[in-house]
C-alpha cells in the first residue's frame, strides 16, 4: 500500500495518497503498534502527502507526531529523528514560523553532523534550508556565509553538472536576486539551466 501511495503521490494523485498510506499505518498501527519504524515511516510520508495538498495543519501534526515516536523509538541522536524534525522545519518555514524552524534545522544539523557527516546530502539540504531561512528574514550575509558553505559542500557531493546541484545554484541564484545583486544572480541562473 504504501509503495502505491508513492506512486499516486509521483502521478499527482494526493488524494488516493493519502487514503493509501492510512490504510497502511492502520493495518502497522494494528500489527506492531505505533512505536514501529514502519508506522513512523508513514506518519511521515502522509504529512509529505498533506503538504503536497496545502494542507499544512495536517502536515504539520503528522510531523510532530512522527518525530516524537522517532525521538522515544531511536533518540536524539539518529539519522532518521533528524529527517523528520528536518520534514517538521520546513513546515514551519512555510508558515512563517522561522524561530521555530531555525531551532529545528540547527537540531537536525548538528544530529547529522554526528550521524552521517559533513560531506554527505543531508547535511547539505539541511544548511540550504538554514541558508533560505535567513534569506526569507531577512538576514542577507548570514544566508550568503551559509549559501557559501553549501556549495562547496554540494559540489563535493553531486559534482556541478548533476540535477542536486542545479536546484542549489536555482536556490542561490534567487538569493542572489533577493539581495540585489542581480548579475551574480544572472550568472548562476544560467549555470543552472545549463545543467538542467
Amino acid at each position: 500500500l504504501s509503495n502505491m501511495a508513492s506512486i499516486y503521490s509521483s502521478n499527482g494523485k494526493y488524494k488516493e495518497a493519502v487514503e493509501l498510506t492510512k490504510k497502511a499505518m492502520d493495518i502497522q498501527k494494528n500489527l506492531y503498534g505505533e512505536k514501529y519504524d514502519a508506522y513512523i515511516t508513514s506518519l511521515n510520508n502522509l504529512a509529505l502527502f498533506y503538504k503536497q495538498t496545502g494542507d499544512y495543519d495536517s502536515a504539520e501534526k503528522n510531523f510532530e507526531k512522527a518525530s516524537e515516536l522517532r525521538k522515544e523509538l531511536q533518540g536524539e541522536n539518529h539519522a532518521d529523528y533528524a529527517t523528520t524534525i528536518y520534514n517538521l522545519a520546513n513546515i514551519k518555514i512555510d508558515r512563517g514560523d522561522y524561530i521555530d524552524a531555525e531551532k529545528l534545522l540547527i537540531k537536525a544539523l548538528e544530529i547529522q553532523k554526528l550521524t552521517v557527516g559533513e560531506n554527505h546530502s543531508s547535511y547539505a539540504n539541511t544548511l540550504n534550508s538554514i541558508a533560505g531561512l535567513y534569506s526569507a528574514i531577512g538576514n542577507y550575509q548570514l544566508a550568503g556565509e551559509t549559501y557559501d558553505k553549501c556549495r562547496i559542500i554540494f559540489e563535493k557531493v553531486y559534482g556541478d553538472m548533476h540535477p542536486e546541484y542545479a536546484t542549489f545554484l536555482n536556490n542561490l541564484g534567487l538569493f542572489y536576486f533577493e539581495s540585489g545583486n542581480y548579475d551574480k544572480s544572472e550568472d548562476v541562473l544560467k549555470k543552472s539551466l545549463e545543467i538542467q
